[in-house]
Formats: structure tokens, C-alpha cells, sequence
């Protein structure tokens, strides 16, 4: 099970980044290079948490040291965007879909998904992350195709849920270890990683 890191002084910086298991074939004696796509690429988000309180950083080790063990999942921050409403019916429309684009079903007529807003489908008892490639309306009925990244890595179950409002990422911590230092008055800075396992 993950451990859900606190919200209590919240990251100061994150970055989502890609992770991925392709490449490139370069061309033998300056022949054309060709791109190599593979299935299962994923995200994975670097936190930095600044100087914090004691009271906050206990908060912080505490989580820490349960999700080295484990696994550690953190909200995914998008101040760039105007999430509004997507209201939490959102769900997959139907089972089977595989591929870049993921039908959907649940929401406000007309809601917007916009260009690159994060989203986590829950499946088999976990989250898995994509974004949107494009803004995407849907329609009168709630239902909505919307272009997708990475692609899916697993078929569908008509009906899971997919969280737009609250997205959040889970897997391998890195850098927990570590722990939290405690200085006078206050407590040092944090980094960690947190990368998807499937």
C-alpha cells in the first residue's frame, strides 16, 4: 500500500518527467537514425520541500520512513492550469481500449480537459498517470475521446476511475532514506523522487 506524503508545507518545486524505454538506432556510417518505440513508459515527479518547521518535519519523517518499505504517493501540482470542475463520476467508457486516445465518460457537459493536465486512472488496486496531448470538450452527454500520453499500459475496465480534480502519482521513493535533518529552529530541505513501477 502507498503511503501518501503530507500536505502540510506542501512541495516548493516539482517536475514531472517522462521515463522512458526507447531510444534511438543510429544508422551504420552516417546512415538515417531510426527511433525505437516500446510500450511501458511512465512518469515520475522530483519534490523538493524547503526549509520547514519541526512540527512539519516530523510529518515529513514519519511518512518517509513508512513508504521506504513501500511505495509513496504525492498530489501532482498544476498551478498552470484552471482545473475546475470535472466533477467525480469521471470513469473509463468502456473495457478493452488500449492504444493513445481513452474514451471517457462522467463529466459536466462541456468541461475542458486541458492541453498536458495530469490525470490518474485507478486500476488493480493502483494509479497510473497520463496527460492529455491536446484540450479536449466533451460533450452534452459527459462523454469525451481524449489523446493521451504515455500510452495505456493495460486494457481498460468499463467504469474505473479517472481523477482529474486530485491526480495523484504513486511508486519506488527515492531518496527517503535519507530521512529529515533538524536544526536548530527548523529543519533542513528535502529532496525526493517518486518513479511509477508499472
Amino acid at each position: 500500500m502507498s503511503i501518501l506524503l503530507p500536505t502540510i508545507h506542501g512541495p516548493s518545486s516539482a517536475n514531472m518527467r517522462a521515463v522512458t524505454f526507447g531510444g534511438n538506432q543510429e544508422g551504420a556510417l552516417g546512415g538515417p537514425t531510426t527511433a525505437i518505440h516500446r510500450a511501458g513508459d511512465r512518469y515520475a515527479i522530483d519534490v523538493a520541500i524547503s526549509v520547514m518547521s519541526h512540527a512539519a518535519a516530523a510529518e515529513w519523517a514519519s511518512a518517509l520512513e513508512e513508504a521506504i518499505s513501500g511505495d509513496a504517493a504525492i498530489a501532482i501540482p498544476q498551478p498552470w492550469l484552471a482545473i475546475g470542475a470535472p466533477g467525480s463520476a469521471v470513469a473509463v467508457d468502456g473495457a478493452g481500449q488500449s492504444g493513445m486516445t481513452l474514451n471517457l465518460k462522467g463529466f459536466p457537459a462541456g468541461y475542458q480537459v486541458g492541453k498536458r493536465q495530469f490525470f490518474h486512472i485507478a486500476h488493480a488496486g493502483k494509479r497510473f498517470v497520463y496527460r492529455a496531448r491536446a484540450a479536449t470538450l466533451a460533450g452534452g452527454d459527459g462523454r469525451m475521446t481524449l489523446p493521451i500520453w504515455p500510452m495505456l499500459r493495460f486494457l481498460t475496465i468499463d467504469s474505473e476511475g479517472c481523477y482529474f480534480d486530485a491526480p495523484i502519482i504513486e511508486g519506488q521513493l527515492i531518496g527517503g532514506e535519507k530521512g529529515v535533518t533538524m536544526i536548530r529552529a527548523r529543519a533542513e530541505p528535502v529532496s525526493i523522487s517518486i518513479v511509477e513501477r508499472d
